[in-house]
């Protein structure tokens, strides 16, 4: 580590970046406390002008670097085979961890948005699919519905919640701050974890 070793002015300032909150993330934001957990725990990211856009929507590329930086990024997975997406480490571990697939067509498509039931599906897959106990309590979705068990789950566990009016709305984006949100949900209750599970140092 060399402690002795003097810091040069960029050092310092670089440091001192890095640690800023981002600048459009408001003292009072319902998700703040949320990025700044994940911003400490590198679990996410912001832009090159320093802001989080929590507003926009979560793509394929942002969502599957979230859930690789909760699981500690892990390193040591076989390289994609996505004609459409440079080195992506990331990806290639939510391939390998069959947390995400790509298409038919060996594309992957990172700057697809991502839905509230698509994610959900991608936070269970990570905690290991864990068994949901009861049906969702959503009226807009069924028992059969592909995401119904991963839903239960992130429901039981308050890692979700729905619409004032009761639904899920599985088929609208989610931002990159509910995503968050989520994520820090899941990372601040371990019994959401399926038995066996691998639990990242992320998890508190």
């Amino acid at each position: 580590f060399r402690p002795g070793d003097e810091v040069t002015r960029a050092q310092g300032l670089s440091w001192l970046h890095a640690a800023r909150p981002f600048d459009d993330v408001a003292p009072g934001a319902w998700y703040r406390d949320d990025v700044e957990w994940g911003r400490f725990r590198r679990v996410v990211t912001g832009y090159d002008d320093h802001t989080f856009r929590g507003d926009g929507p979560a793509d394929r590329r942002d969502t599957v670097d979230t859930l690789w930086g909760l699981m500690d990024a892990p390193t040591g997975a076989p390289a994609h085979a996505f004609g459409d997406l440079g080195a992506a480490p990331g990806v290639s571990w939510a391939v390998a961890a069959g947390v995400v697939r790509g298409y038919s067509d060996g594309t992957f498509r990172p700057a697809e948005g991502v839905t509230r039931a698509q994610a959900v599906v991608m936070l269970w897959k990570v905690a290991g699919r864990p068994v949901a106990p009861a049906l969702p309590p959503y009226p807009d979705v069924s028992a059969d519905a592909w995401f119904a068990e991963a839903l239960s789950w992130a429901d039981g566990h308050g890692i979700v919640t729905g619409f004032p009016d009761g639904t899920f709305r599985g088929g609208a984006s989610v931002s990159r701050a509910q995503l968050t949100a989520q994520v820090s949900a899941l990372a601040h209750t371990a019994a959401a974890w399926a038995p066996g599970a691998t639990i990242p140092r992320t998890v508190v």
